[in-house]
């Protein structure tokens, strides 16, 4: 008898520290992409996006679509947020950013897709 209450008070405290224990965090959900257009400026990797309402972008991701679209109008989907948001993936405000441009350093788009919506910068 003593036996089997043993293992029943066995078998009941894993059960117990098995409920105990926290449950694995979920990741992050990827950022949602949005669409950004302006003026595409820059040289040698080192791009920004310059929009009419006078705020600037520093782009960040696969910049090798960006070099032949460099001073022409373009549509750029991608996601915002600080340098190193950008680089952990995690997801900035959506549309135009209400940061000053003057501001000491720029928020930053993560590029996934750009487009050409125009052959002539209308801004700057």
């Amino acid at each position: 008898m003593r036996t089997i209450s043993l293992t029943a008070a066995f078998v009941l405290m894993s059960f117990a520290l098995s409920l105990a224990q926290p449950a694995a965090a979920s990741p992050a959900p990827p950022p949602k992409d949005h669409e950004y257009r302006g003026c595409l400026r820059g040289e040698d990797g080192n791009f920004r996006l310059l929009m009419s309402s006078g705020h600037h972008y520093q782009l960040a991701g696969d910049k090798s679509q960006l070099k032949n679209l460099t001073d022409k109008e373009v549509m750029i989907k991608g996601y915002e947020g600080s340098a190193s948001d950008v680089s952990t993936g995690m997801s900035g405000p959506t549309g135009e950013a209400t940061s000053n441009p003057t501001a000491g350093t720029e928020p930053t788009i993560r590029v996934d897709s750009a487009t050409k919506v125009s052959d002539q910068c209308n801004q700057h």
